[in-house]
């Protein structure tokens, strides 16, 4: 179990705490601190609350001890769960589970996530909180974890961009996969935007005396303005997506529609050559031309009379321009 703990100040600001002094007055005084703890398990979860004196429901501690892999909000008039996707790793969105209480934050990483450590390294000295407010603190992670996907979506939009300029060059199969790959990728970020914005809609509709979130209200229109924004950009990149899948349907109709153009006219230039061919190909005494010395050729003369008749019709007609 790794644990750090953080004072915020009367700046705004972190200030890191001895874990080892985590105790239940950490909750009945007015100081606001934030706790973040990862690769823990459930008795770790148990000890933990219980030092800290917080009284949660059993339905909270049965979410916080285990990984949430869908977006949970447990509302209440002391505490606050929230379990949402804030940032993505490998591909795949990470959830993190916060509980909030009056006067404590506390974060827990089923899987360690850097991105909690470089937001408590800033807000030491180079940044502070926009409120002395556990939510606040929650809110502050969730801008953080926003901004670490708008690099994915500048990267997302280049791979689109680049994917159209040379989708001819591409191979059918290759090309089939990379739309699979694109659509994928902006499929995760938009299911995050969606879980992010239904916790922050059941959070602004919390009333709690005891959690103050009347004080972060601007802030969770912020981040839902920042939502937006992003739903946005993600359904200009589907719009992009699927026009481009469309042309490329298109584009391959076009040259399987060339392609058996191509294979009907060899079949109608050859079937006539083929039917003379059969014809003397039977097994009768008496066929025309049979018995004459030049006959072989003459036969050959006329398929080749029959075939380049058709050749010059199928010009004149424009088929095979």
């Amino acid at each position: 179990m790794e644990i750090r703990a953080y004072e915020i100040t009367a700046e705004r600001h972190l200030k890191p705490l001895n874990t080892e002094l985590i105790d239940d007055s950490w909750d009945a005084d007015k100081v606001c601190r934030w706790i973040d703890v990862s690769n823990i398990n459930s008795e770790e979860i148990e000890n933990l609350l219980d030092r800290l004196n917080i009284d949660v429901p059993s339905r909270v501690r049965e979410a916080i001890r285990h990984a949430q892999e869908r977006p949970l909000v447990i509302p209440l008039e002391k505490v606050l769960f929230v379990s949402m996707p804030v940032f993505v790793r490998a591909g795949v969105s990470a959830y993190l589970s916060t509980l909030c209480a009056a006067t404590t934050i506390i974060t827990i990483q089923h899987s360690p996530e850097p991105l909690l450590e470089e937001v408590a390294e800033r807000c030491q000295s180079d940044r502070h909180l926009p409120e002395a407010n556990p939510v606040a603190v929650l809110c502050h992670v969730m801008d953080a974890g926003l901004k670490r996907i708008v690099p994915l979506l500048l990267e997302l939009r280049a791979n689109i961009a680049s994917f159209t300029e040379d989708l001819s060059l591409k191979s059918e199969p290759d090309t089939a996969q990379e739309f699979l790959e694109l659509k994928n990728r902006i499929n995760t970020i938009e299911m995050i935007f969606e879980d992010q914005t239904y916790c922050l809609s059941e959070i602004a509709e919390h009333q709690s005396d005891t959690l103050k979130l009347e004080n972060v209200y601007k802030l969770i229109e912020a981040l839902r303005s920042d939502l937006q924004m992003g739903f946005a950009t993600i359904g200009r990149m589907k719009d992009r997506v699927r026009d481009l899948y469309q042309h490329h349907l298109q584009a391959t109709e076009e040259t399987t529609n060339k392609r058996l153009k191509v294979l009907t006219i060899l079949s109608a230039i050859y079937l006539p050559a083929t039917l003379i061919a059969g014809i003397y190909g039977m097994n009768f005494e008496h066929i025309p031309i049979v018995g004459i010395e030049n006959g072989y050729l003459i036969v050959i003369l006329i398929m080749a009379v029959v075939v380049v008749g058709q050749l010059w019709d199928f010009y004149l007609r424009g088929w095979i321009k």
